[in-house]
């Protein structure tokens, strides 16, 4: 690929990433209505147009919309999304992956900004890991839940923990700890190891 093909790939991939945190910035502002998360996915945008600030510039010269073999290629999944955890995931992973195709290509110009850009991916990840917590909680609440196992040490035939592990092994969406006569020191322990597991 010559110097021009890369420059027009991570022109690209730039407005790729930066779409799509407007995506989810939007979701975090609108829909959220959560200041903090805002402003995080806010920060990354610029700090990504700050990473890339030395190539864009002349990638954008090199930008080549009508003869991009690759804008007439469509699937059926881009052409529609069911709700707004479809529009939330799609955004996420288009981010994940834009930005790991700048970092990659841009190590052969300029292995700094690529190392920043790595960077920048983690915290995406961790956004989209957020995100889609969020999602999830206010659009499906219990209603996917299609096996729900209360752990109760008294009725379990092995150590309470093992029957917990057992029950996602076997496919449990939900576990409730349900112990009423422990000390609350030890049932918060326990709460914790089992939401370790």
């Amino acid at each position: 690929m010559s110097d021009g093909g890369i420059l027009r790939l991570l022109d690209a991939n730039a407005n790729r990433a930066r779409e799509a945190l407007r995506v989810l910035e939007d979701y975090a502002r609108f829909v959220l209505d959560d200041a903090s998360l805002t402003a995080r996915f806010k920060e990354v945008r610029h700090e990504l147009r700050a990473a890339l600030e030395a190539v864009l510039p002349e990638a954008m010269i090199h930008r080549d919309t009508a003869g991009d073999v690759g804008t007439t290629i469509k699937t059926a999944s881009e052409r529609a999304r069911a709700d707004v955890e479809d529009v939330v995931v799609a955004a996420g992973k288009r981010l994940g992956e834009a930005l790991r195709s700048i970092e990659e290509y841009l190590k052969t110009i300029d292995p700094d900004a690529s190392a920043q850009v790595e960077g920048l991916r983690y915290r995406a990840y961790d956004l989209e890991a957020r995100v889609a917590r969020t999602v999830r909680r206010d659009a499906c609440g219990f209603a996917h839940v299609e096996l729900y196992v209360l752990i109760t040490e008294s009725v379990c035939k092995r150590p309470w923990l093992e029957a917990a592990e057992a029950a996602l092994m076997g496919g449990a969406d939900c576990l409730q700890l349900r112990e009423k006569t422990l000390e609350s020191g030890e049932l918060l322990k326990r709460a914790k190891q089992l939401a370790a597991l």
